[in-house]
Formats: C-alpha cells, sequence, structure tokens
C-alpha cells in the first residue's frame, strides 16, 4: 500500500490534492467529442477514522458530476 511521511500542520493533518474524474469517464468524455473537465485542487483533512470521504459539492458540480445515490452519516451533533 502506497504511504507517505508529512508535518502535520497548525491546521491539522492536511494535504493538497486534486479530484479528478475516473480514467472511464475521461475515455468515455473523449470517445464522445466532449471536453474533460480539469482536475479541482483542493486541500484535504486526513482522518484515518472516517469510513468514507466527502468533497464540497462544488468539486462535484465543476468536474460536471452528479449524484447517484444516498449515504446515511453519523455526526457527534
Amino acid at each position: 500500500m502506497p504511504h507517505f511521511m508529512l508535518q502535520i500542520s497548525p491546521q491539522g493533518p492536511i494535504v493538497q490534492a486534486a479530484v479528478m474524474v475516473t480514467m472511464a469517464r475521461r475515455q468515455a468524455l473523449e470517445s464522445s467529442g466532449l471536453p474533460v473537465p480539469d482536475p479541482q485542487k483542493i486541500v484535504a483533512l486526513i482522518d484515518t477514522g472516517a469510513s468514507i470521504s466527502g468533497v464540497d459539492p462544488s468539486v462535484l458540480m465543476a468536474l460536471n458530476l452528479s449524484a447517484t445515490g444516498e449515504a446515511e452519516i453519523h455526526t457527534p451533533s
């Protein structure tokens, strides 16, 4: 499994990351002559206790992605 080591910043365990369409979606868009959205640069929080990952809806909109389902989440509030 790939791994990396970084210093924890004053804001916590965060990393610069990019969110992009999957290779299959990229190939489908290209073969249809449609534009492929640029990767979206984000600041991501590393949460080793999380069971799912989430991104801001604006990132998904920029990638022209839409929801395919729902997931129940539990919060401390």
